[in-house]
């Protein structure tokens, strides 16, 4: 019988995996139970509950019930709020009014002011009609009022002056003086002598409006010297851009026929001669890529031969989910059985399919050369 799985639910708090949903039956209580003192202790016992065990592999269990016992103790309490009802405080009402001719004790310290005298009342029977006196106060006038009087008065005033001044400045700015100061002092009547004590008036003055700041210097605009007159470019036609891949293409070609006959030497020299004729950078990187194809070639060439020195007869190999089986091989043939036939190719004319299980195996054999 296999082993009963660990359940951190009935081991460490003695209840099942479904209960975990109940927030009551998750930390011990009645059904029914709403008291939140009775919440909280009963939460607090399931933490320390939780916090003395050594949970061992099972730490993420242990820390995942800790988490939902605390969520079921906010959950109750905010439950246990929401049912009971609000606590209605009465109103307050206000005392009573003392009764009439009670006067509260004055306050500790201050003599008790004197009773008031009596109102006088002329005697009944005199024929008079009775006349209650009161007791009239007065105070003395304060000076604070005519200084408030005079404040306004002097607001009043400067707020006049102001005024007269702005209008008589616009007056004097929109109508400037039709004549220079001296032709007018010239063309005023020069008063007899037998007058010396009267002055001349004097010439009426014009507002000087103020002059616009110089920009600064970081703002005017330096000159520019005119360059000198050149000689003018001779015209002719541009020369075309030379189109290299018409040279690069045959390169290819070569290096490719090269491949074939497994010649490294001459595929790595044409490779380079073409690399130098490129022109821009796009056929430069298709040359890049030829290159490294010619490096993978010859990197391959040399695991092939290795791979097939260790063939020997009565190899099988799994070809695409086919088994062929090596008969014979040797430096110059290679005979194998494929589909109950046996089949002879030359060595350097394997299928390419044969040849790349039987390499991939002598890899795996090797797990250093991968």
């Amino acid at each position: 019988m296999p082993p009963t799985p660990f359940d951190p639910c009935k081991q460490w708090l003695g209840i099942d995996a479904v209960d975990i949903g109940d927030p009551r039956r998750l930390l011990g209580l009645a059904p029914h139970e709403a008291d939140p003192m009775a919440v909280l202790k009963a939460a607090q016992a399931r933490l320390a509950t939780l916090h003395a065990i050594a949970p061992g592999p099972y730490d993420v269990a242990r820390t995942a019930l800790m988490k939902r016992v605390e969520e079921a103790r906010e959950k109750l309490l905010a439950q246990i709020a929401a049912t009971r009802p609000a606590v209605v405080r009465p109103p307050v009402v206000p005392p009573p009014p003392p009764p009439a001719g009670f006067a509260p004790p004055p306050p500790p310290g201050r003599p008790a002011a004197a009773p008031a005298a009596p109102e006088a009342e002329f005697p009944v029977g005199t024929g008079l009609p009775t006349v209650k006196t009161r007791n009239i106060k007065y105070r003395k006038s304060s000076g604070s009022a005519w200084i408030v009087l005079l404040l306004i008065a002097a607001l009043g005033a400067a707020a006049g002056g102001l005024a007269w001044y702005k209008f008589k400045g616009q007056d004097l700015v929109a109508k400037p003086p039709s004549k220079p100061a001296a032709v007018e002092l010239a063309s005023k009547p020069v008063a007899p002598a037998a007058e010396p004590e009267r002055a001349t008036p004097e010439p009426s003055r014009r507002v000087k409006r103020p002059r616009p700041a110089d920009p600064p210097a970081a703002m005017t605009p330096k000159p520019v010297d005119p360059e000198p007159p050149g000689d003018p470019a001779p015209a002719g036609d541009p020369k075309p851009p030379v189109d290299s891949t018409k040279e690069v293409e045959p390169l290819l070609g070569t290096a490719l026929e090269a491949l074939q006959r497994a010649d490294f030497e001459a595929a790595e020299a044409t490779i380079d001669a073409a690399h130098e004729k490129a022109g821009d950078a796009e056929l430069q990187a298709r040359v890049s890529r030829w290159g490294d194809l010619v490096t993978f070639a010859r990197g391959f060439a040399d695991y092939r031969e290795k791979a097939l020195a260790s063939v020997e007869a009565g190899h099988e190999y799994d070809v695409d989910g086919k088994k062929v089986a090596v008969v014979e091989i040797d430096d110059k043939k290679f005979i194998y059985r494929f589909a109950g036939k046996n089949k002879t190719t030359p060595r350097d004319k394997i299928p390419g399919a044969i040849l790349l299980t039987i390499v991939t195996d002598w890899f795996d054999e090797k797990p250093q050369n991968d």
